[in-house]
């Protein structure tokens, strides 16, 4: 999709379910299946992690947003961290998708015309 960016976040921290992004569902880690999706509808993705993914991400064609540690606390928003990354990436004429881990059950399709209805 044109000027799409895909925004996967996946912090560490959660009170309720610790590391509940890195769990695995089957084989792979919740946040590995969103990564995936992300790469097969959209070409540029960002995962934003309060974790080191250098290691993990290395096969994969993405950007690893490092994320501050006063936007990885449970205080924290989704839209404070939007923002910052919006500034930091020149996101302003961008669409964004946000695919969150803890959705694993969305198709590639739903991702495509959830798109597609909104540039419409």
């Amino acid at each position: 999709m044109d000027n799409c960016v895909a925004i996967v976040p996946c912090r560490a921290g959660s009170k309720g379910l610790p590391n509940k992004n890195f769990l695995m569902l089957g084989s792979k880690k919740l946040y590995k299946i969103t990564l995936d999706q992300a790469l097969r509808s959209i070409s540029e993705v960002i995962v934003s992690s309060d974790k080191n993914l250098d290691e993990e991400l290395k096969r994969y064609n993405v950007f690893q947003h490092q994320r501050a540690p006063e936007l990885s606390t449970d205080q924290s928003t989704m839209a404070e961290l939007m923002l910052e990354l919006i500034r930091q990436y020149e996101l302003q004429n961008s669409t964004i998708v946000l695919l969150q881990p803890t959705s694993p059950l969305r198709r590639d399709e739903d991702i495509s015309k959830c798109i597609e209805t909104y540039k419409k």
